[in-house]
């Protein structure tokens, strides 16, 4: 399974990993608040490397290929052009194991539906009342490509907005908004169609969220949506619905012993590893290859995925609770406070889940436990490893959370 990325939400990453950039250095002056929207699409970035086979960076709607090789990437501020695109130039400074999972190339593939169906239907959510559901709200950083007069798809749009009466007319502003969420309805479309995942920058990923789910399915003749099997109803969740569903689970399950709390359009994979690393990009990225070496979260999910392509509802949901219980024994475990003899009994139970050859993970969990509890707690702990990277993560993300506190 691939992961397709918005460029948007991968210049936050490498705002990220490259902030001493000049150009970096200039965006984040000038928009300081934005920095919790890229740790969000960074989270999204570690997610995909852990989980997905590969990762699509498109780059389609850029109409002048020239003129994107003309912005200098350089971490020294030198301004000499470059051979290759701004994206291309972003990944050449990432880790070699990790630009090597990425691809650049624009991608062709079909989507459910055409790029004009897309123009129209976003146009037509802005001149309808799900015009006040969908705004991406005050502060909302859109992408400064959305306001050139050299945008690709803005001649369609102002060709859109001409046909309408004068009183329905889309203001400078909304037509920017509509041009930025008909990327996120194609990308979407093209997704569906390969059989991807597409996870959009943070402001396009609410858009998104509040549209009709038929918002990117084709029309037939009569103006209907067709439905393949007659009378039924309900349909096979997508991998962004059971990811948040399971993102709500967890970020749950953490503040019942923690007290933080999480927006659930964020993976919780990635935000796991972030707070893990101390927010640190570099070693958040070294996890994240850690653990797609591991492969089971990647396993885990393949198999959810599968569940779902073979419409197999039981197994899906089988897979789900296994998931779920093992959150929930573990925070139960992290959850105790009191009792020498019932922590060394907890710890014995939470190492039984960690993954074998993690030293430092059994000194995690010991650090949880009560000071009197540590010694005997690392004794059990030494001799009783499983393994289970879920449960890894949830500890070190706890252990993350306690230690900033």
């Amino acid at each position: 399974m691939k992961a397709l990325i918005d460029n948007t939400s991968f210049a936050g990453v490498m705002r990220l990993v490259c902030p001493d950039m000049p150009i970096h250095k200039s965006f984040n002056g000038s928009y300081p608040e934005h920095r919790l929207v890229d740790a969000q699409s960074f989270a999204d970035f570690l997610t995909a490397l852990i989980i997905y086979d590969k990762i699509l960076l498109d780059s389609s709607s850029i109409q002048d290929k020239d003129k994107s090789k003309r912005v200098v990437y350089s971490p020294d501020g030198a301004t000499e052009a470059s051979s290759s695109s701004w994206i291309e130039q972003l990944v050449q400074h990432l880790p070699r194991d990790v630009g090597e999972l990425i691809s650049t190339h624009d991608f062709k593939g079909e989507a459910t539906i055409s790029e004009e169906d897309a123009c129209k239907q976003a146009f037509d959510v802005f001149t309808s009342d799900l015009i006040d559901s969908v705004e991406p709200g005050n502060g909302a950083k859109i992408p400064n490509v959305y306001f050139s007069d050299e945008y690709i798809y803005r001649e369609r749009f102002v060709a859109l907005n001409n046909g309408c009466s004068p009183e329905s007319r889309l203001d400078k502003e909304a037509l920017v908004r509509a041009m930025f969420l008909h990327r996120g309805i194609f990308l979407q479309s093209r997704a569906q169609k390969e059989k991807m995942v597409y996870m959009p920058y943070h402001y396009r990923g609410q858009m998104l969220s509040r549209l009709p789910p038929a918002i990117s399915q084709p029309l037939i003749s009569d103006g209907l949506r067709k439905s393949r099997i007659p009378l039924a109803r309900g349909e096979r969740p997508g991998e962004d619905e059971y990811g948040r569903a399971f993102n709500k689970y967890y970020y749950e399950l953490l503040k019942s012993v923690t007290w933080k709390t999480y927006d659930f359009g964020i993976p919780f994979i990635g935000s796991s590893v972030l707070a893990a690393a101390g927010s640190n990009p570099d070693v958040a990225l070294k996890k994240a290859m850690e653990l797609r070496s591991n492969g089971s979260l990647r396993d885990r999910f393949s198999e959810m995925r599968l569940a779902i392509e073979d419409v197999d509802r039981p197994r899906f949901e089988s897979l789900f609770e296994d998931c779920k219980q093992q959150l929930d024994a573990a925070a139960n475990q992290l959850g105790t406070t009191s009792g020498d003899l019932r922590n060394v009994k907890l710890c014995a139970m939470v190492v039984s889940w960690l993954p074998i050859n993690v030293a430092g993970t059994i000194e995690t969990v010991a650090s949880l436990l009560p000071v009197s509890a540590r010694t005997h707690g690392r004794r059990i702990a030494n001799t009783i490893v499983k393994k289970s990277a879920l449960q890894q993560l949830f500890i070190e993300h706890v252990k993350a959370i306690r230690d900033s506190d």
